[in-house]
């Protein structure tokens, strides 16, 4: 979702949904491939999907295709619509492995799959709003009480110019997070690390929204910069996305993973659906999603 207000806000109503794939050989095959659940790590996948209906069902495909070859711990979902909720309730694979966050999706809303095995406790917090936002928390059992507690949040931050309505929502997650000693936020975030939203349109440079991170959430770090210092981690490039991102000048790292300084640290981090689907370029989202694997620090 652009942080501009110049395109529509919902999504668009289509009278005939898709229908989407489910449990298809393709999933099975990725999750056959995957590597097991490494039981020292714990592996976080966030991911906005994107609401737009165009060709929505091979990019949720191709997306739980993804996820599958992971085999994350959590799956973090934002603009998650009913269509999609349904599809995943409907998937015997999904719902082997994974549990799911009870909040409604309407018109679209935030979604977290936990593995089963890790005893996963969901709830939500309503945020600040005037679009609905709240934010959706899972605490897990690092894989059965052998490994410190995790209480995993998610967000999609207001979107459009709203950076005070941003602050604020920040706040309220840190009010959650505060009796937590271990605690991930993860997300759309909707700013950038590096420039405001526009900044190629002016001769003068806004102040650095990012900098509210500091104040809100000091005890948080955000992993990318830690883990890939002096890669960009674009996750919304109208460069490298123009079928699903209009303005080519729209290069921003929207998307974050901030991890509390306690017992989990960050330990490898990638950026995941770079790769075009079809010779129309269009790829699973108008974001890359995160990869992340945690581990507990050496003392």
């Amino acid at each position: 979702m652009r942080g501009d207000g110049s395109i529509q806000e919902l999504p668009h109503l289509d009278l005939t949904p898709p229908t989407f794939p489910i449990d298809t050989p393709q999933w099975t095959a990725a999750m056959a491939a995957s590597t097991p659940s490494d039981p020292t790590r714990l592996r976080l996948v966030t991911w906005n999907m994107w609401f737009d209906d165009r060709a929505q069902a091979q990019r949720f495909d191709a997306l739980i295709v993804d996820v599958l070859a992971l085999n994350p711990d959590v799956v973090c979902l934002q603009e998650v619509t009913p269509q999609v909720l349904s599809a995943i309730e409907a998937s015997a694979l999904l719902q082997s492995t994974y549990e799911h966050s009870p909040e409604p999706v309407s018109p679209y809303g935030c979604l977290i799959l936990a593995r089963r095995a890790l005893r996963p406790k969901f709830a939500n917090t309503p945020l600040p709003s005037k679009m609905g936002r709240s934010m959706v928390t899972c605490v897990v059992q690092g894989h059965m009480g052998t490994l410190p507690d995790v209480i995993i949040g998610t967000v999609h931050l207001e979107s459009l110019n709203a950076p005070a309505m941003r602050e604020a929502q920040l706040r309220a997650c840190a009010a959650v997070f505060l009796p937590h000693a271990n605690a991930v936020l993860c997300g759309d975030f909707n700013f950038d690390d590096t420039q405001a939203w526009g900044d190629w349109h002016r001769d003068r440079i806004r102040p650095l929204e990012n900098d509210v991170l500091a104040v809100t959430l000091p005890d948080f770090e955000d992993a990318w910069p830690k883990l890939c210092p002096g890669v960009r981690g674009a996750t919304f490039d109208g460069v490298h996305n123009p079928v699903c991102v209009a303005d080519r000048n729209e290069v921003m790292r929207y998307d974050r993973v901030l991890i509390k300084r306690g017992q989990w640290q960050g330990i490898s981090m990638a950026l995941l659906g770079e790769h075009a689907l079809d010779a129309s370029g269009i790829k699973i989202s108008d974001h890359y999603g995160l990869v992340v694997d945690c581990a507990v620090r050496d003392h």
